[in-house]
């Protein structure tokens, strides 16, 4: 799990129809304000979270390029989490867009 040395690791999924993303953004500035009121003293980081526009073809969740890596994993664990890929799964049997692919 990436930040291991987090105090706090909090993970949460905001799903909504076309036409409703600023419900969802009103969420995610909810969830932020709450953490500066309960946590005033923690670092705090905002993930890029698996959302998708619905005209990217799929590419956001792909996992196969390196700026959607970028956004999940810092440098070299990606690089890392492949070579085990590899080892356990180099056919890439167990595949979806959003998986580490083998190296």
């Amino acid at each position: 799990m990436q930040h291991r040395k987090a105090v706090v690791q909090m993970v949460f999924d905001v799903f909504y129809e076309i036409g409703f993303s600023s419900i969802a953004v009103n969420f995610q500035n909810e969830m932020r304000t709450l953490w500066r009121q309960h946590l005033p003293g923690e670092t705090w980081r905002m993930m890029w979270g698996t959302y998708e526009d619905a005209d990217s073809g799929g590419e956001q969740l792909d996992m196969s390029r390196a700026e959607t890596q970028g956004w999940y994993y810092d440098a070299g664990e990606y690089e890392k989490l492949q070579a085990v890929k590899t080892s356990i799964d180099p056919r890439d049997v167990f595949h979806t867009s959003f998986t580490v692919r083998p190296g």
